[in-house]
């Protein structure tokens, strides 16, 4: 089982833009202060990429907000496969 540390998901979220960087920064002072930065409080379970969020990221790649590379990493693809699922779309790379 993958698990996912807290402190990817705030920085998740900062980066997608659902917190600021002061939020953000309140986070990991929380975290700190709790002794978090050292070791994870209970790690999150890992979360399958349902059709719904592989939708969004093919729109954000039809859209140009992400290239090839984000689309990649966002679907946990190899570079190649990715190329490959973007020519299935019809967008070419």
């Amino acid at each position: 089982m993958c698990k996912v540390s807290f402190q990817a998901v705030v920085m998740a979220l900062r980066n997608y833009g659902l917190i600021s960087e002061q939020e953000k920064s309140k986070f990991f002072a929380i975290l700190a202060a709790r002794g978090y930065r050292e070791a994870e409080p209970e790690p999150l379970r890992y979360f399958e990429k349902n059709i719904r969020y592989n939708l969004h990221v093919q729109d954000l790649y039809r859209a140009g907000a992400i290239g090839v590379n984000k689309m990649a990493e966002h679907l946990g693809l190899p570079i190649i496969e990715a190329r490959r699922v973007v020519q299935e779309w019809g967008v070419g790379s």
